[in-house]
C-alpha cells in the first residue's frame, strides 16, 4: 500500500502556514491534489484529501473554496473517523452553527465511546466555536482543558 502522500502535503502545508508562507502552503496543496489523482489512492484517501482541503481553505478564511471542496466531501461516505468532525466544521464557517453543533454533539459520543482524547479536545474547541454564547463557549473550552 502506497503512502498516503495527501496526508504528507498537508502536514507540510500546514507547517508552512504556520511559517507565515502561504505561497509554500499552497504550493504544497498543489502536490496533494497532485497526489490524490495518482490511481492506489482509494475512496478513503480521497475523501481524506477533500476533508484536508476544506480544513485548508477555512484556515485561510476561503468560504467558498472550503464549500467547493465540501461538496466533493458530502458525495463520499468514506470519511475516516478522525475527519468526520470536518463536515461540522465547514457549516461552523457558513455561520450553520446549530447543525453543526448537532453533527458535533453525534460524534463527541463517538469519540469518547472510542477513547479518542485528542479527538475529543478537537470537537470540543469546535464546539466553542459554534457555541451560541460566550458563556457557552467558555462551558466547552474548560472541558476541553479538563481531558
Amino acid at each position: 500500500m502506497p503512502i498516503p502522500l495527501t496526508s504528507v502535503y498537508f502536514r507540510l502545508a500546514q507547517t508552512r502556514l504556520a511559517r507565515g508562507d502561504a505561497a509554500g502552503a499552497n504550493a504544497m496543496m498543489a502536490k496533494a491534489d497532485q497526489a490524490a489523482l495518482h490511481p492506489t489512492v482509494t475512496p478513503t484517501g480521497r475523501a481524506a484529501h477533500a476533508a484536508y482541503r476544506v480544513m485548508f481553505a477555512i484556515q485561510q478564511d476561503d468560504v467558498d473554496g472550503a464549500q467547493d471542496w465540501g461538496k466533493r466531501l458530502s458525495e463520499s461516505a468514506v470519511l475516516g473517523f478522525l475527519l468526520q468532525h470536518v463536515p461540522a466544521r465547514l457549516l461552523i464557517a457558513r455561520g450553520e452553527k446549530t447543525a453543526a453543533m448537532k453533527q458535533l454533539q453525534d460524534f463527541y459520543l463517538k469519540a469518547e465511546e472510542a477513547g479518542a482524547q485528542g479527538l475529543i479536545i478537537n470537537i470540543r474547541v469546535y464546539q466553542a466555536l459554534a457555541a451560541a454564547t460566550p458563556a457557552e463557549a467558555l462551558i466547552f473550552l474548560s472541558e476541553a482543558l479538563e481531558k
